[in-house]
């Protein structure tokens, strides 16, 4: 049983992690909430485990804090409940949603997480409901710890364990260049290539009219002030190549303009390995 792994990380491939422990590369799966709170390549990482053992294959499983650990072994001994769908329990949904389903019985909050159909969100339901109290209990109170636990960094929004974030308290990052991203998703995209080398503004999302997500349903004016009280002289714009995407990209631009910092976005193309023919028009 290995309970603990501490070691180098060496690559980060959501949700894999290589951890290096004396010249042996292990693999670990690790949820979204442990993933957000990883130091950078190159670093030390200490993270507990559960050595996850089945008839084909064996993995195993990182987590940043007791209360994490906990909730997964709780998740999987659930029947058709496996590590995966745990995990994506773990990394796809509030506590709040969950107690609410659990309280009346209704697996639909369940059914929005990636991976888990009806079936298996009324069994966990079903399963949590026939536990003695005090197990449902302290299960619940694991999750919530896992959920309060997670703070959001007072600088560029990123999750984080700390006021501010990992990234942000680098002293060999160039605090002066803003990558905006729409989420931590692709926070994690951009990390995962080891290219970039500033800070990110997460906005929480896109402008979109049709859904009810205007400007100041985002963190923007948050952004205009980190660019002028830290003297910014680049932002990059990082967003998603659709309507929602190019929007918040226009009223950003317009919206910074006259503060003085150089303003680009991420090139767009063909991919690596892409085939010209099934390229559409406008991307040629």
């Amino acid at each position: 049983m290995i309970g603990r792994i501490h070691g180098t990380l060496i690559t980060i491939s959501a949700p894999k992690l290589l951890i290096d422990c004396h010249g042996v590369g292990y693999e670990v799966d690790v949820p979204m909430s442990t993933l957000y709170q990883l130091p950078a390549v190159g670093q030390l990482i200490t993270l507990l485990t559960h050595f996850h053992v089945r008839e084909d294959q064996q993995q195993l499983f990182g987590f940043a804090t007791e209360a994490e650990r906990h909730a997964f072994r709780s998740l999987i001994k659930i029947s058709g409940v496996g590590a995966r769908t745990a995990l994506a329990v773990l990394s796809g949904m509030s506590v709040n949603e969950l107690i609410q389903a659990i309280a009346s019985q209704d697996p639909g909050a369940l059914v929005r997480v990636p991976g888990i159909g009806k079936k298996s969100a009324m069994r966990m339901v079903l399963f949590i409901l026939k536990q003695q109290e005090q197990d449902a209990i302290k299960m619940g109170e694991a999750i919530m710890r896992l959920r309060t636990e997670i703070k959001y960094c007072n600088r560029c929004g990123n999750v984080s364990d700390t006021e501010v974030c990992n990234i942000c308290n680098n002293p060999k990052r160039n605090q002066q260049l803003i990558c905006v991203v729409e989420d931590l998703r692709d926070v994690i995209a951009i990390e995962n290539t080891n290219q970039f080398n500033g800070t990110y503004h997460i906005l929480g999302g896109l402008i979109s009219p049709a859904n009810g997500v205007g400007p100041d349903s985002l963190h923007i004016d948050k952004l205009t002030e980190r660019i002028k009280k830290e003297n910014t002289t680049e932002v990059i714009m990082a967003l998603s190549a659709t309507m929602e995407g190019d929007t918040t990209v226009f009223y950003l631009s317009k919206k910074l303009k006259d503060l003085g910092v150089s303003l680009s976005t991420i090139s767009r193309g063909i991919s690596i390995g892409g085939e010209l023919e099934y390229a559409d028009e406008i991307t040629l």
